[in-house]
């Protein structure tokens, strides 16, 4: 089943690197550019997957009630992957459009080829 799926990337908070639209027909949701957006925003300030901090952002968790911090940017669904380059952190991507396990899917290989 194609899906469209939306690509951000950005090096650091608040400074968007760039933006892809993949889809093999039609259009995604507009909804998904803030999304993807927002995903690489928050993995890239808090320097975690967004996979990641959903599981540390539940009720038992050491960062419940983080998804209201930086006035409602935080994602907490998987879809945003830290860049690395030699070791170092230097951007983050984010991908929504799919299901949570499909943006991640897609995260990752996009960060693995980065």
């Amino acid at each position: 089943m194609p899906i469209p799926l939306l690509w951000s990337a950005i090096r650091r908070p608040g400074g968007l690197w760039a933006i892809l639209f993949l889809t093999s027909h039609g259009w995604g949701l507009i909804g998904s550019i803030d999304i993807s957006i927002n995903k690489a925003f928050t993995s890239r300030a808090f320097d975690i997957s967004t996979k990641d901090l959903a599981i540390h952002s539940q009720s038992d968790g050491q960062f419940l009630g983080i998804h209201v911090s930086e006035h409602g940017r935080v994602m907490v669904c998987a879809g945003g992957i830290p860049l690395k380059r030699d070791g170092k952190i230097v951007g983050a991507v984010g991908v929504s459009g799919g299901s949570g396990q499909q943006d991640h899917t897609v995260a990752v290989a996009g960060a693995q080829a980065f």
